[in-house]
């Protein structure tokens, strides 16, 4: 087994590397690799150098970049971007942070796409990076909407959808790689059902056959999942 760590020790700490060795990895460079850079945006540059070497002799095509100062929006990007081979990687809302910029040059400058409106990823800098799209929407549930809808038209099903709640990041965050695998997009919830993702469950309800909740009820309550229901059965 190869254990990557993605963010320094304030992030996973020694301990819990160390803790790996009782399930039996060793805790030696051949078994365990961290990637932690000196920021958000240095972490994210690592990694998407990462990906450029698991993927050659195939090249990075398209990356996407996503406000650093908050999460949902590279989230719901997670699973078709892997799916893509394409890098998530983080801005500011007005400017490139160094890191950021190294990785658009380690990756030979390929197209991006931003996430989020002029709040996440001002006009100015989507103009002066020459984005060739903008996927936003009014809040971070409309925004995953127009992933999902992205997504459906580059290769991923409606017959599946994922969907987690937008208020906090760890499940989403885990549901970025079954995502890709299934090519099922990512949906976000809060105490109810979001009228976008609603909308998106209502407009595809032809074509889905499962819903996947990631998350206990605390997360995602026994009221979404029977207002999902709703919306299948309209």
């Amino acid at each position: 087994m190869h254990v990557v760590i993605v963010g320094s020790d304030r992030s996973v700490p020694a301990k819990a590397v160390t803790q790996l060795a009782s399930i039996g990895v060793p805790n030696d460079a051949a078994h365990v690799q961290r990637l932690a850079g000196i920021s958000r945006y240095d972490t994210a540059r690592m990694v998407a150098h990462e990906l450029k070497l698991a993927i050659a002799p195939k090249t990075v095509t398209t990356a996407f970049i996503a406000t650093g100062d908050n999460f949902p929006d590279a989230l719901t990007v997670s699973g078709i971007a892997a799916a893509m081979d394409s890098p998530v990687l983080l801005v500011k809302r007005t400017y490139v942070p160094s890191p950021t910029q190294a990785a658009f040059e380690d990756l030979g400058h390929p197209a991006l796409i931003a996430l989020g409106d002029d709040k996440a990823i001002s006009n100015e800098l989507y103009a002066s990076l020459g984005c060739v799209q903008r996927l936003a929407g009014k809040d971070r549930y409309e925004t995953a909407k127009k992933v999902a809808e992205y997504a459906v038209g580059h290769g991923f099903d409606a017959d599946e959808i994922i969907v987690t709640t937008g208020l906090s990041f760890p499940d989403a965050l885990v549901s970025g790689v079954v995502s890709a695998k299934r090519e099922s997009p990512i949906l976000l919830a809060k105490d109810s059902l979001p009228q976008y993702s609603a909308d998106f469950i209502n407009d595809h309800q032809d074509e889905i056959r499962r819903i996947t909740v990631v998350g206990s009820s605390r997360s995602v309550s026994q009221g979404v999942e029977d207002q999902i229901v709703d919306e299948l059965v309209r």
